[in-house]
């Protein structure tokens, strides 16, 4: 082989190289920015776990289920925050048995949507027993009170 068609080879391979590094960069970087767009969409889901509408906030625990490995860690630990520490609630139902006087309310607690959440969500970073706190706070995030009339008492 001439030495001419030897420095074109290597030339060749240094521009193909350079290529490659540049294209490896913008994949790093279009990751980078996937991960971004995903935890910003995950965050947009755990706002709603807020709202005052019960169907947006059920619609998100089921959809942040739903993101397995394209969620975060530092999401799943927000909705583990939730699930722990979240004291708000809202009334879910009421209901009266006709001749009594008194009022049969159900809140449910945002507990109850982040740990909706986390039950069934594929993510490693939702480990057994998170899974299963999961469980056991998703049940007791529902609440039943019996508030007897003013005056019958």
């Amino acid at each position: 082989i001439s030495p001419s068609a030897t420095e074109k080879a290597t030339k060749s391979r240094q521009q193909l190289e350079q290529r490659l590094a540049s294209i490896e960069t913008a994949r790093g970087n279009i990751e980078k920015r996937i991960e971004q767009i995903e935890d910003s969409r995950s965050g947009e889901l755990i706002v709603q776990l807020h709202s005052s509408d019960a169907e947006v906030r059920m619609a998100a625990a089921q959809n942040l289920s739903k993101k397995g490995a394209k969620i975060s860690q530092t999401k799943v630990n927000e909705l583990i925050d939730i699930m722990r520490h979240g004291d708000e609630r809202w009334e879910t139902s009421r209901s009266r048995n006709e001749g009594r006087h008194c009022t049969d309310y159900e809140y449910t607690s945002i507990k109850h949507y982040a740990a909706t959440a986390l039950t069934d969500m594929k993510s490693r970073y939702v480990s057994p027993d998170v899974a299963r706190e999961a469980r056991q706070s998703k049940s007791k995030g529902v609440t039943r009170e019996r508030v007897t009339d003013p005056g019958w008492v």
